[in-house]
């Protein structure tokens, strides 16, 4: 009986928590045949990897897999977040500058971030 994908994701986890590079790749190929044209999870796979490559000083692994990420065409959704205040809903999408009150959304921020630092 072979392995599912979710059997190979809970391996490539602990292999990112305990260091095992050799380990990793593994779960990381059989990862790849598994889930061939899902994009999300080749990349979740491929990122993990390399996130295990720089927590053992391996940057030039971490630097092709990612460089890997990008030669496969694999595109990530940009992050989303909603807002309800007093009953208006607003949508932000990370890079999204078209918002009406982007100035205003980014002063309070800073203002926020300001405040912030003072009270540590």
């Amino acid at each position: 009986m072979k392995p599912l994908a979710s059997v190979w994701g809970a391996l490539l986890n602990g292999c990112r928590t305990h260091k095992n590079v050799e380990l990793g790749e593994l779960a990381v190929k059989n990862l790849l045949e598994l889930e061939k044209g899902n994009d999300d999870e080749e990349e979740a796979a491929l990122v993990q990897l390399s996130n295990i490559y720089l927590n053992v000083q391996r940057n030039a692994e971490a630097s092709k897999t990612r460089q890997m990420i990008g030669q496969r065409g694999i595109r990530k959704a940009p992050g989303c977040s909603v807002l309800e205040v007093d009953g208006n809903v607003s949508k932000f999408v990370s890079g999204d500058m078209s918002h009406p009150k982007l100035l205003q959304i980014h002063t309070m921020i800073h203002l926020l971030s300001v405040d912030a630092l003072q009270i540590l």
